[in-house]
């Protein structure tokens, strides 16, 4: 098997997104997701602003990268032919108390037969996970490929958990659960950011192979409801052209992530809060929709599918 390396870029669309302020950096006005989770109705307030994302200074967009980069990896798979072949992404997870990759349901169909690699780092290396040290849980897939229900988890066993520890961390999903509840409320506020390392931008034939991990900052999507599972659907127009790939495959399995994030001001600058809850995962990736209009439609399941219904059969 090749050796494997990974990089990270951040891309942001220029539309309009609402962020809590105050008079002071402390003042948080809406409450603390997820400690609240009050957010379904919550519609502009007087008290909240409206930003473009490319207001967002850079070093805050930085951070965020950064984070969601620890919990994330790339997936590719050594097949009976020792081909190396892309997989799709995941998110590092402490489900049921147990170490785990979150991820879709078919990518976890790919890899079941094979040798499961991981990139981890940004210089050469190759990172096995054999057959024998994974278990597969999955939600009831579904007949319609754009509807799912498409979500699972890879447990991994043994001694190479500590081994990953050392490069990432993982989500812990059961301090969330009672958070969650089986009403869900979708913040309308923060930043949306989606990741994944999509196929078009894994360049195998560079050595080593590298796969290049990418966090989209989005605003524009829609949630809605259906056979107790829920979804996401993210508009991947971009006003911007080359800045996404033409295809998003590869994206599947990767975490849609949410940011609170805080205005002041009276300084007229935006600071991530300073408490340790400001980013939560919300949601798995498992579609991607026909171009239509110049662009697609990322689908993803949200919070209660992740939170209630994958944690009742794992």
């Amino acid at each position: 098997m090749g050796l494997l390396t990974q990089s990270w870029v951040g891309f942001s669309e220029f539309s309009c997104v609402y962020i809590e302020g105050g008079k002071t950096r402390e003042r948080i006005i809406d409450g603390a997701l997820p400690r609240t989770l009050r957010t379904k109705s919550m519609d502009r307030k007087e008290n909240t602003f409206p930003l473009r994302l490319g207001d967002i200074p850079p070093e805050v967009k930085d951070r965020i990268t950064n984070v969601i980069s620890h919990y994330s990896v790339g997936l590719v798979i050594l097949d009976r032919q020792d081909n190396l072949l892309h997989a799709g992404s995941g998110t590092f997870v402490l489900a049921g108390g147990r170490h785990a990759i979150l991820t879709a349901g078919h990518v976890i169909d790919g890899v079941k037969d094979n040798y499961l690699g991981l990139a981890l780092t940004d210089y050469e290396h190759k990172f096995i996970l054999e057959r024998f040290c994974l278990e597969f849980k999955s939600a009831p897939r579904g007949k319609t490929e754009s509807v799912g229900p498409d979500l699972g988890l890879i447990y991994i066993n043994g001694p190479k958990i500590s081994t990953i520890k050392e490069m990432r961390s993982f989500f812990n999903l059961d301090s969330y659960v009672p958070l969650i509840g089986k009403e869900v409320d979708i913040p309308k506020m923060g930043l949306w950011m989606v990741f994944g390392f999509p196929k078009e931008l894994y360049n195998i034939a560079s050595h080593p192979i590298e796969l290049v991990g990418t966090v989209y900052f989005a605003t524009d999507h829609n949630y809605f409801e259906r056979n107790g599972y829920d979804y996401f659907d993210f508009d991947f127009r971009s006003p911007h052209p080359g800045r996404i790939p033409p295809s998003l495959a590869g994206m599947s399995g990767g975490g849609v992530w949410h940011a609170r994030v805080l205005y002041d001001p009276s300084t007229e600058k935006v600071h991530i809060p300073q408490d340790s809850d400001w980013l939560t995962l919300l949601g798995v990736n498992f579609y991607e929709s026909p171009i239509s209009d110049g662009g697609r439609d990322l689908r993803a399941h949200g919070p209660k599918s992740i939170y209630v219904k994958l944690l009742e059969v794992a």
